[in-house]
């Protein structure tokens, strides 16, 4: 019924077109996890107010490593902006996020990195 190919009787029939329920489950928890850490550190940073006026303030990107349990193990800059002020308040809007919830049960990782964007335009 377009699941599957059929082949010759001595060939194993291999499945094609449709992950197994398993995968799309921990792709799901996945999203939603990285989605929800996310909203919970925009929701905490604070701009500096003297760069809400700024038309040129570049995007800062940040790496943020959780363990399954939801603690805060590492940060990184992947992007850092030449503001301190704006960098502190990244900084400060993840330690203010902290701790994240621990992993969803169908996430088997035991830690994950998240790549963060850091718009004051968006």
């Amino acid at each position: 019924m377009g699941f599957y190919r059929k082949k010759k009787p001595s060939e194993p029939v291999e499945q094609t077109g449709i992950p197994e329920k398993k995968a799309v489950t921990k792709d799901t928890d996945l999203v939603y996890y990285v989605q929800l850490v996310k909203k919970r550190i925009y929701t905490q940073w604070i701009i500096p107010g003297a760069l809400r006026s700024q038309q040129q303030v570049p995007i800062v990107t940040m790496s943020v490593k959780i363990l399954k349990n939801g603690t805060l193990i590492e940060t990184e800059f992947i992007n850092r902006s030449d503001n301190e002020l704006l960098n502190r308040s990244i900084l400060d809007a993840i330690k203010n996020s902290t701790p994240f919830p621990s992993f969803p049960t169908g996430m088997d990782e035991d830690s994950l990195e998240i790549i963060i964007n850091f718009d004051i335009n968006s």
